[in-house]
């Protein structure tokens, strides 16, 4: 027979083991609660991070389509420069604009490669670029070929609009991706808003486990401390993520006031939280972005979300931040929970964008405006110009044939130099078209015997000739009609300033080649110049000895100036009165030859 003071302590034994198993129990819903609140709340957290992602990704592509846009505006600027003063380096610059333009395009379509609508589309762009640079090309060899009157009237009937089609193509890739942009960032404040409702309840929960559990055994106070623990940190958990947040989250009232802010508020705007809370928010905001504002907050109190709406805030310094909100209501508690993120930076660079394209549209009408205007010039030189020359010239000689034998010797002299001036200024007009021509015609590199071409410009020269000494001359990398002139120029330039010096005179022409760069001299032992005067030795029409002495229009060493630097090159003279003179030029060297 049992006593019942056993009958007592088996009651209590079993009580005790109800109560472990209860605790039991207890720990593990509430275990399998935080379990389950923590995976969730990881899954959350990645799905958070992906559309986060996602977003980043967005922008970065719409960064990359302006980068794409703006380096094809300088490749189409490039072209233009060229079509206005035939300059070489527009081309270059052109060129290497294209090469960035597909660069571009190359990272953007990597970035979209698992958006079919977008590969289409830049692919789109890709062939339309490569259409407009394989039609500058055309242009250029036009210019090479015809002349670059012909290039841009080819231009003007084929190719001034012809970018339209890659600037629209750009514009709808934009608007798709900020299409997705809009819904990746609507689908972040849903996330975020989850997760948050998430940890709530999640905790919520688990706490009402663990104070039953607790309830069931006061004694388990060991087990219920833990648990407070728990709680306990994960709100410090919280509490350090508000604090530490590099973005602006806030909690405000449905009327607009601000409770609560965490410090990056003060890291961005440079005001104390403590003056901001309790404030309306709208004292804060730009007066053209109010009334939007006000829409936005209406909109929250019936229940619906901000998802990336743009307004701007003035800081402590008088200056107004762009700021990024995502944000979401609860209407039951009368609050607004919200985060921000300063977007100024990004906002002043699309600004510069925009100032950056009308500053090219303007540099494209100028360009235009100066291609108008050296057409104007080029045919009052070739018409305007030679035709009241030819008049001129014309009558002097029809006056000496019909009064040849009338005419006093006086008379017959001023005639002749009438004529005389008109040649002379016949070759001006010549030597100014050359000067231009040979400043604007495209230069096509390749590698030149500068040996046979210095002798092959010989034959421009007018015998007699004196001694013409020409040694071994290094190859060059340049354009051979350009630079045979530079070196008909050089020696006939020698030829005539030695001249006085009779039987004696003598003309050498050396070179060598010293670290990628080709060196020339040309050197002879005529009447020389004073090396005080040297500076204006090539300018244009500047002359160092009297036109009774040399003939010449003073254009000759001008030319060669302009085309040396053409090639990145260098030219200078050293001379003394009666001791001759010797120019000098550099060019870039010739690659060597494949073995």
């Amino acid at each position: 027979m049992i006593e019942p003071d056993e009958t007592r302590m088996r009651a209590g034994l079993d009580a005790t083991r109800r109560a472990r198993r209860r605790s039991l129990v207890g720990a593990f819903v509430a275990l399998a609660l935080l379990s389950a609140l923590a995976v969730n709340g990881w899954l959350g957290n990645q799905r958070a991070a992906a559309t986060r992602a996602a977003v980043a990704h967005s922008h970065a592509v719409l960064r990359h389509t302006l980068d794409v846009e703006s380096a094809f505006a300088r490749m189409a600027n490039g072209h233009r420069g060229f079509l206005v003063n035939g300059d070489a380096a527009a081309l270059a610059d052109r060129d290497a604009a294209y090469a960035a333009t597909k660069a571009r395009l190359d990272d953007v379509l990597r970035e979209t490669r698992d958006n079919s609508y977008q590969q289409a589309r830049l692919a789109r762009v890709a062939t339309l670029v490569d259409e407009r640079y394989a039609q500058m090309r055309a242009i250029e060899a036009i210019a090479a070929r015809d002349g670059l009157d012909a290039a841009r009237a080819h231009f003007r009937s084929t190719g001034a609009r012809s970018g339209d089609a890659v600037r629209a193509a750009l514009a709808m890739a934009r608007a798709h991706e900020d299409a997705l942009l809009r819904q990746r960032d609507r689908a972040s404040a849903r996330d975020t808003a989850m997760l948050d409702r998430l940890l709530l309840v999640g905790t919520a929960l688990a706490f009402l486990v663990l104070v039953l559990a607790g309830l069931a055994l006061l004694r388990l106070l060991n087990r219920t401390e833990a648990i407070g623990e728990e709680l306990r940190r994960q709100s410090q958990d919280l509490h350090s993520l508000f604090r530490l947040s590099r973005d602006l989250i806030c909690v405000s009232s449905l009327d607009g006031r601000f409770l609560r802010l965490n410090p990056a508020w003060e890291r961005t705007l440079g005001l104390p939280v403590a003056q901001m809370v309790g404030r309306p928010f709208l004292e804060f905001v730009h007066p053209d972005d109010i009334a939007a504002t006000r829409a936005e907050t209406a909109a929250l109190a019936e229940g619906h979300e901000t998802v990336s709406f743009e307004n701007r805030y003035r800081d402590a310094d008088g200056r107004w931040r762009w700021l990024l909100w995502n944000a979401t209501a609860d209407r039951e508690a009368g609050v607004i929970y919200a985060t921000a993120r300063d977007i100024t930076e990004r906002k002043h660079a699309e600004q510069r964008i925009d100032a950056l394209n009308v500053e090219l549209q303007g540099r494209s009408q100028a360009l235009e405006a100066a291609n108008k205007e050296l057409e104007s010039f080029s045919y009052s030189v070739s018409h305007d110009l030679r035709a009241p020359l030819r008049h001129v010239d014309g009558y002097a000689r029809m006056l000496v044939e019909d009064a040849g034998d009338r005419l006093q010797p006086e008379d017959r002299r001023y005639l002749d130099t009438i004529t005389e001036s008109v040649r002379r200024m016949g070759a001006l007009i010549d030597d100014l078209l050359a000067l231009s021509r040979y400043g604007r015609k495209p230069l096509e590199p390749q590698r030149v015997d500068m040996a046979a071409l210095a002798r092959d410009s010989l034959r421009d020269l007018q015998p007699p000739l004196p001694e013409i000494r020409i040694g071994a001359l290094p190859a060059a990398q340049g354009d051979p009609a350009l630079l045979r002139q530079v070196w008909s120029n050089l020696l006939s330039n020698a030829v005539k300033y030695s001249a006085p010096r009779g039987d004696q005179a003598c003309v050498e022409v050396e070179g060598e080649a010293v670290d990628g760069v080709a060196r020339y001299r040309v050197r002879d032992n005529g009447v020389g110049f004073d090396m005080r005067h040297a500076g204006k030795l090539f300018g244009v029409f500047q002359r160092l000895h009297g036109e009774d002495r040399f003939e010449g229009t003073g254009v000759g060493l001008a030319i060669v100036q302009r085309v040396v630097h053409r090639h990145g090159g260098e030219v200078r003279a050293d001379a003394a009165p009666e001791q001759g003179a010797t120019f000098t030029f550099e060019l870039p060297a010739a690659t060597p030859l494949a073995a």
